[in-house]
């Protein structure tokens, strides 16, 4: 195949462009369902965000930290970094998705970043 893309010979040549193209199609394809999946799996449960949030936060403060004027937090990424802080000042043993869980609470329930 490569020696009549080589002499020029057309059919051929459009031929593999046309199967090269399909080829790229279904890898996009199934680039796109495996980010979708990605994207839907790493959603916060927020039922359980609340349920960690009430257990471990509400020992050190109330709402009010999260509602006062003054308040640190300014967007979602600092978001993450005080509820990171917080866990590890408390010693709590979160995995990444339970942390992500207290997050998305805090941001539906105060924030909305």
């Amino acid at each position: 195949m490569v020696a009549l893309i080589e002499t020029g010979h057309q059919p051929a040549a459009r031929f593999l462009q046309a199967d090269k193209m399909e080829i790229l199609m279904k890898i996009f394809g199934l680039f796109l369902v495996a980010l979708t999946f990605a994207a839907t799996s790493g959603a916060a449960d927020i039922d359980n965000g609340s349920e960690l949030h009430s257990e471990s936060c509400m020992q050190c403060h109330d709402s009010a930290a999260y509602t006062r004027e003054d308040r640190k937090v300014q967007d979602l990424a600092r978001l993450g970094t005080q509820v990171r802080f917080c866990k590890d000042n408390l010693g709590v043993t979160w995995f990444d998705d339970e942390v992500d869980d207290v997050i998305g609470f805090l941001n539906q329930q105060y924030y909305h970043f």
